[in-house]
């Protein structure tokens, strides 16, 4: 599997080298990039494909797992998160859950289910989604945000970043200690503890960037790549294939009253 996403991370590179990109797919690549990058963990040794491969719909790829732990272990190999990890396919159209915390109401996004993400800040729940992960001691497990903008500093794509994010995105007066500090493993103390000691200018780039950062891995998971709307489904809602007749005949008996009455009934927001 390590292999697998060491040789999607080249063609990535490789493609961004050779390829003529629009900016929007210059983002998207970026994104896809730092998807498949394993060095922008704690111990250098995954990457969030590591628990979302493209060949299972973009979730846990490792059956062995799936089946006994369900959890996947984290850079820290000894942590394991709490539950097999989510689809990230459609991950961006699903679960929508009625709401109050917008001033209009409505509903609000909640990607893979995990709520830790309402899309506020960054106006994206998918990218403040992507921003759990890092940081996150049982996951990727870095101990300040700055630490992924540092790492990427060092990658062989930062040019192409710096392209698609900003000439100032690694504008930092990275301290002395920085790789000592990046290399510390995080705990949950750590949640909202920043280990850098960064000015306030300083400290403003490298969150501007590590925002930038999970907007460009948004951009992936929304891409056609991940959500590519490519089931025999897809294809009848967009009249390029037919239902067989029994296909149609489920289709209709799923969208009929008699199938509505037997599905649990949600309050509806006001």
């Amino acid at each position: 599997m390590e292999l697998e996403i060491d040789r999607i991370e080249a063609e990535s590179l490789n493609r961004a080298r050779l390829a003529t990109l629009d900016r929007f797919q210059q983002i998207t690549l970026l994104g896809k990039i730092i998807f498949y990058d394993q060095e922008l963990s704690v111990k250098r040794n995954e990457s969030c494909a590591f628990c979302h491969m493209p060949e299972t719909g973009f979730t846990g790829p490792v059956s062995a797992l799936n089946q006994t732990t369900v959890a996947y272990p984290g850079s820290v190999r000894t942590r394991f998160s709490g539950r097999k990890p989510q689809s990230h396919t459609y991950g961006e159209l699903s679960h929508q859950f009625p709401t109050t915390i917008r001033n209009k109401g409505g509903f609000c996004r909640w990607p893979v289910l995990d709520m830790r993400a309402t899309g506020l800040r960054l106006d994206s729940a998918l990218a403040e989604q992507a921003q759990g992960p890092p940081l996150d001691p049982v996951e990727i497990g870095l101990i300040d945000p700055a630490c992924m903008v540092y790492r990427m500093s060092g990658q062989p794509y930062r040019s192409m970043a710096e392209k698609a994010l900003g000439a100032q995105s690694f504008a930092v007066h990275w301290p002395a200690n920085a790789n000592e500090v990046c290399d510390r493993p995080g705990r949950r103390a750590d949640a909202n503890f920043c280990r850098f000691n960064l000015g306030a200018v300083d400290r403003g780039i490298a969150q501007t960037t590590f925002d930038r950062i999970a907007e460009s891995i948004a951009a992936f998971e929304g891409s056609p790549e991940v959500t590519p709307f490519s089931s025999k489904y897809d294809y009848v809602m967009a009249g390029k294939a037919e239902f067989t007749p029994e296909e149609k005949a489920g289709y209709e008996l799923f969208r009929s009253k008699h199938a509505l009455q037997r599905m649990p009934q949600r309050r509806r927001s006001r």
